[in-house]
């Protein structure tokens, strides 16, 4: 489980819209602090000026995959973890395969 306060603040990047809206809606019914954005460039902009908790992730972005999307919010905010969301099971062996994974569960 990851712990994030109940106030925090989490990115939601994915591009099925009807997918991030809903997640969204949900956190945010929750407490969260949630943004939602469309493209991994539109997620590293806004990570610029915020310091997210935690980020939701689809690893299927076009351009810049959901892991090296991780890899690059980690430079901007060191203390994200990460959750990745896949339609496609072998994106989710390459994205465990490399290092990502000690993003994630390390601290």
């Amino acid at each position: 489980m990851v712990n994030v306060a109940y106030s925090g603040q989490i990115l939601v990047v994915d591009r099925h819209r009807e997918w991030r809206e809903e997640l969204a809606e949900l956190l945010r019914n929750a407490g969260y602090k949630v943004w939602v954005v469309d493209t991994s460039s539109n997620a590293l902009r806004l990570a610029e000026k915020t310091e997210f908790d935690l980020a939701v992730i689809d690893i299927g972005m076009p351009f810049v995959d959901g892991a090296d999307l991780f890899k690059r919010l980690r430079w901007r905010c060191p203390r994200i973890r990460g959750i990745f969301l896949t339609e496609e099971s072998f994106r989710l062996r390459n994205c465990l395969a490399t290092s990502v994974t000690d993003s994630v569960g390390g601290g």
